[in-house]
This record gives structure tokens, sequence and C-alpha cells, in this order.
């Protein structure tokens, strides 16, 4: 008889109990479970379960602190360790890596924040599971400044790049770089921010990006050459000094390692 399948009119299976205690751990305790689990000379079942509960939450508690070490230091112990219960209530871990657990808690903070959350908190956890992102992208090989001198000003021109996966951008209402430099600081200020995120090795890194590498990052994420990327300084620039502005930002971008050849070319 499969182990799974009982007699009539015995006990819960196997794979019962363990939705059960799954449940019981992740949420409110299965009264049957309860029954099943009974008491102990120096604990009751509740209390016996407890101790399973308390574990579980402790290491889901772990993993959300190392995915979001600033954001948990601005809170403090207890109100983090409060904010992860009311995630998991609603975004209880469902996947068999718990490298997913945090994938919702941005969207939760922004749709439902805790009482006395501070405003900025939400873009400094997005900062954060940006670096986490790019830290588990694929690897790709990146274009050197060798391949580039093997073509000519008009292969150049007309080259077509996108960024490799372990390099995003991303845009913040708060200035949150301040609370990534001095974590003891106490706030933010409101400020419009665009973040250049990527990861050379095992390493990630992240920096403030302007107006002008913004929209040029973002032309080529829509496949445009780099020649048409050349055209955004040439709007406030004489040709020459555009050229070199462009170049100075191909050469910085070239030297993160962030670029490669793009299949649509």
């Amino acid at each position: 008889m499969p182990r799974d399948e009982k007699p009539r009119g015995e006990g819960p299976t196997l794979r019962d109990l363990q939705n059960r205690f799954w449940h019981s751990l992740a949420g409110e305790p299965d009264p049957e479970l309860l029954t099943t689990i009974g008491e102990s000379e120096r604990l009751g079942s509740a209390e016996r379960l407890d101790v399973y509960r308390n574990m579980y939450f402790l290491r889901l508690l772990e993993v959300l602190r190392e995915d979001y070490p600033r954001l948990a230091r601005l809170l403090g112990d207890d109100a983090f360790a409060d904010l992860a219960r009311a995630y998991l209530r609603v975004h209880p871990s469902v996947h068999p890596s718990v490298r997913h657990l945090g994938d919702a808690l941005v969207d939760f903070l922004a749709s439902a924040p805790p009482p006395g959350l501070p405003p900025f908190a939400v873009d400094l956890a997005r900062l954060e599971w940006a670096r986490r992102e790019v830290f588990d992208a694929p690897d790709a090989e990146p274009l050197s400044s060798i391949d580039l001198a093997s073509l000519d000003p008009e292969g150049v021109a007309e080259l077509r790049l996108e960024l490799v996966p372990a390099c995003i951008t991303m845009v913040a209402d708060w200035a949150v770089e301040d609370l990534w430099k001095e974590p003891g600081t106490a706030a933010a200020q409101p400020k419009r921010t665009a973040f250049r995120v990527w990861r050379e090795g095992f390493t990630v890194f992240h920096t403030r990006i302007d107006a002008a590498e913004e929209a040029a990052l973002a032309r080529l994420a829509g496949g445009a050459t780099f020649a048409a990327v050349c055209e955004l300084f040439a709007q406030s620039a004489s040709l020459d000094e555009a050229a070199r502005e462009a170049g100075a930002l191909l050469a910085r971008w070239l030297e993160d390692g962030i670029l490669r050849a793009s299949p649509r070319a």
C-alpha cells in the first residue's frame, strides 16, 4: 500500500500530516495536527509546535535581513521582525529556494506600508533588491575596448549595443544613496535619483547617473545605434563636444564591463 494511503478509519496519512505541518508553520496551527502531536512531560502540543514555528520564522527573518540589510538597520530589530511577520502572512515562502523569499517585499511596502514606515524606505528596499537581482543575473561576455578598436569609425557608429544581464537601471523618488553610504543617517531627501547597478565578478556596484547617461542607456535598451546615442549630446553641445562626451561615456561603460553587442545588430 502506498505510504500516503491509509485503511479506512485510521489516522491521517503522512501527506496529510506534512501539509498540516507546513500550513501550521506558515499560518495558524491546525487543531487536528495539535491533537496528533500530543503533549510531552514538559510541553503541551501547541508549545511543541511553537518550537518549530519559531525556528522557521527566525530562519526566514534571517534570509530577509540578508537581502535587505540596510532596511533592517534603518527600521531596527523589532520593527523589521514585525515587518517580516506581516509580509510572510501575505507572501509565505512557497519556493524550494529561499532566494525568492523577498521578491514581493518592495511591492508589499509600496502597497501596504506598516505604520511608521519612513516614506523613503521603499526606495531603499528597491535599491537593495536591484543589487540582489544583479548578483544572481546570468554571466555574459562583455564588449571590450579591444573589440571596439577592431572596428572602423563607421562600424562603431552603426554598432548596436545592449546592457549585459548583470546590469540594470532604476529610478528612486528619494536620494537613498545617502542612507547607503551612511547607515546611521536617519532620513533621505525627496529627490528623483537614477541609478545604474552592475556586477563585476562577484562584486556588485551601484552609482548615481545623470540625465544624459540615463537617456543614453534608455536608447541602447530600445535598440538604438551608438550614433543615435551620440545624437543626444549633440542636442545641447557642438558636434566635437558631443563626440567627446559620448566617447567618455562609452569608455566608462566598457571599463565597467556592462555592454555587449546586441543580437539585433
